[in-house]
């Protein structure tokens, strides 16, 4: 986050990727330009900005062909979660075109998390490498250990984006739909002979026997062998 011409200057020359652009930094066209004239991409954040003000971002971007992203800020520190405004983002996406995602000030993981959670493409925190540390930013910052698991959580999300196939996993849990299924068996152990009533009926697992869908065409058949009721049914038994 560069605040003047000479800043630009020297972090380009080191070889910074892209440029942060603070949302004072708005009002300031000598900084902008200077980073504009880099051709890296500008990362624009907006804690002081009204929507015109994010529309002329737009429009300066458009303009200078600038490739950058716009990310939702309040300028609050530490900021409380009920003006965090994550459907700014979602609006900035729609409305303005532009990348979006989270400059985050609330000095805990929820907003980042929730940003990840939605597929918000960039997330931004303030760090600190301890609490009782002395800084206008402490209580608007992480520390490393919850930058740590913010990390570990964007890996997690981006794995469960993953698409799955609902019947292929279906089809693959075979042998635990069976372990887990429910079967038509007997109350009581019956003698052959017996006409079979509902109230003789039961479900039993596993689900590896006669489906309950069976049960209407049972009742009223009679039984061609002794069946015990620790076992499931079998057509065989009528």
């Amino acid at each position: 986050s560069p605040f003047s011409v000479q800043a630009v200057e020297l972090l380009d020359g080191l070889g910074m990727p892209a440029f942060k652009v603070a949302s004072g930094n708005l009002t300031n066209p000598e900084i902008l330009q200077s980073m504009v004239a880099t051709g890296k991409p500008l990362i624009f954040s907006s804690g002081l900005s009204s929507w015109t003000d994010l529309q002329s971002i737009s429009q300066f971007c458009e303009t200078n062909g600038v490739q950058a992203a716009l990310l939702q800020c309040i300028s609050q520190y530490p900021s409380p979660l009920d003006a965090v405004g994550l459907n700014i983002i979602t609006d900035i996406e729609s409305k303005l075109g532009l990348i979006s995602g989270i400059s985050d000030h609330s000095g805990t993981v929820y907003p980042a998390l929730a940003s990840m959670a939605l597929g918000h493409a960039l997330v931004e925190v303030h760090t600190v490498f301890d609490r009782s540390m002395f800084g206008p930013d402490v209580k608007a910052s992480l520390t490393m250990s919850e930058l740590a698991h913010l990390a570990e959580a964007r890996e997690a999300f981006h794995l469960m984006r993953k698409p799955v196939d609902k019947e292929a996993s279906s089809n693959s849990m075979g042998k635990m739909k069976d372990l887990f299924g429910w079967s038509l068996a007997l109350k009581t152990d019956l003698p052959a002979g017996t006409v079979v009533e509902e109230s003789h009926l039961c479900l039993k697992k596993p689900g590896t026997g006669l489906s309950y869908a069976k049960k209407d065409a049972l009742i009223g058949q009679k039984l061609s062998v002794d069946v015990p009721f620790n076992r499931l049914l079998r057509m065989e038994d009528f």
